[in-house]
């Protein structure tokens, strides 16, 4: 990755040049003195050093365009390594503003975004440049052209695209528990987009679940926490967002089921605890007759359900492995209900799956009856 000094492949000359920017630009955010043409020099020297030969297909102007752009993101990183994370958050995120985010030209700025936002995250998790990766998430959630969850994803398919080409996903995973440390916001925002993240979801490794199951465990208010910060309850997407992540981690537990992995079980055990701790914290900030608490209730049941069905009926039979995935299911279901996460009739609940189920399953009777009282 990119050592946040210049080296002798980078012309010094635009390494310092930037950093001279980047001076004026936070002099003029910590209004030292007026902005003069601090904005104007920096929206200037990104477009003509970074995007000028973007429509030459030569091959060594491709090539000097992706030193440039490592040039930039060097010298943001080398500057911003003087800042205390938390001391210095607010001018941070204000300077993010003023260098990626200029107010006009929304074409400049959806290419900077694209291009040049996600290899900063990926050298700033590589070097662990605190003061970025803490700035970063409340930043891209009160800015970016009202996207803040889609450029957020954008840059999370590049850092996880870049460690899967790499084949290094244990490592990227034990950054990031690092990283809970410093930036949980981040690092928390991270975990759960890339679970999410379907088109990676089979390449998910062992250690990434217990990491998930490790964090819902030991510290689930702060993983609600910042679901609900990413994407506020106004935003359908924040729904979305917690019914996936549910979801995807339920459907985990259960292929690991069916899939009879010894080696997953603790951990699937842990993870299964940590869902339900989830689930009842986000659970404390909506009425109970909220159908939000509902739909949460009955999209992780109906999808679950769904998933132990399409492999019973794949296998015509109700083998050993589909009875202990029933089990665990129903033991989450009823530990729901008892700490409610479950309330009253679900409307949305298939019922018809569900009682292919239930009989004959004396925990599931029971939940059934619990579900239609």
């Amino acid at each position: 990755m990119v050592d946040a000094k210049p080296d002798q492949n980078v012309p010094v000359l635009s390494f310092n040049l930037v950093m001279d920017i980047l001076s004026k630009v936070e002099k003029f955010c910590r209004q030292e003195e007026p902005c003069k043409n601090a904005q104007r020099e920096l929206d200037t020297m990104v477009e003509q050093n970074l995007f000028f030969l973007r429509a030459s297909n030569d091959s060594e102007a491709e090539s000097l365009k992706i030193m440039d752009e490592h040039v930039f993101v060097t010298a943001v990183l080398k500057f911003f390594f003087q800042f205390d994370a938390d001391a210095d958050a607010t001018l941070c995120s204000t300077m993010f503003d003023r260098i990626f985010l200029p107010q006009e030209r929304l074409e400049f700025r959806q290419a900077v975004l694209k291009q040049i936002l996600p290899l900063l995250m990926l050298t700033a998790i590589d070097l662990d440049c605190v003061p970025v990766l803490q700035a970063f998430v409340p930043w891209m959630i009160r800015g970016c052209g009202g996207q803040p969850a889609s450029w957020l994803k954008g840059c999370t398919q590049k850092v996880m695209s870049t460690y899967l080409c790499a084949d290094e996903m244990d490592e990227y995973v034990a950054r990031l528990a690092k990283m809970n440390t410093s930036c949980p916001t981040f690092a928390h925002t991270l975990l759960p987009l890339m679970i999410n993240e379907q088109e990676y979801f089979e390449m998910i490794p062992l250690s990434a679940l217990q990491l998930a199951a490790d964090w819902l465990n030991e510290d689930p208010e702060s993983v609600a926490k910042t679901i609900r910060l990413c994407l506020p309850p106004s935003d359908q997407s924040s729904q979305k967002l917690t019914l996936n992540y549910v979801d995807k981690l339920s459907w985990l537990c259960i292929v690991h089921d069916l899939s009879d992995d010894e080696q997953a079980r603790p951990v699937m055990s842990k993870l299964r605890l940590g869902i339900l701790k989830l689930m009842m914290r986000i659970n404390e900030g909506i009425a109970e007759k909220s159908p939000t608490r509902k739909l949460l209730a009955s999209t992780y049941a109906n999808r679950t359900l769904i998933k132990i069905s399409e492999y019973r009926n794949s296998v015509d039979a109700f083998d050993q492995k589909v009875t202990r995935a029933v089990d665990h299911f129903s033991q989450i279901l009823q530990v729901g209900i008892l700490n409610g996460c479950f309330i009253g009739q679900l409307q949305d609940f298939n019922t018809t799956v569900f009682q292919t189920f239930a009989y004959g399953h004396p925990l599931l009777d029971d939940i059934l009856q619990k579900l239609r009282s």
